[in-house]
């Protein structure tokens, strides 16, 4: 639950998820702001800055949460995967599938009906 314990995307998402008819699949790290130590319960960016070249999961986004939120609402639409980090095509193919194993064991873990990929 690091996304809730920081404040993130799930604040206020229950008021409005039954609106929402997709989701995009994004994640993102932040790193401290100068003066403040490193926050056990949120992924820190080793450069100190934010960046979204992040696998999902990997970072501060609460997938489950943000889901499991939106499928209670009713969702059923589709997820779309934004980004995947990489330098290579390799890389990002390597990441794409990684990616995409951890959003269909996500959309199996959350409510009945499935989401579409």
């Amino acid at each position: 639950m690091r996304a809730a314990a920081a404040g993130l995307p799930t604040e206020g998402l229950e008021e409005v998820a039954h609106m929402f008819n997709s989701m995009v699949v994004k994640d993102c790290v932040i790193g401290p702001t100068p003066g403040e130590a490193a926050h056990p319960d949120r992924s820190e960016n080793p450069k100190g800055t934010p960046d979204v070249m992040v696998q999902p999961g990997e970072g501060l986004v609460d997938f489950p949460a943000v889901l499991g939120i939106l499928r209670r609402a009713g969702f059923e639409g589709p997820l779309c995967l934004e980004k995947v980090p990489g330098r290579v095509v390799s890389e990002v193919e390597r990441n794409l599938e990684q990616a995409r194993g951890f959003m269909e064991d996500l959309v199996d873990k959350t409510a009945p009906g499935k989401a579409q990929l």
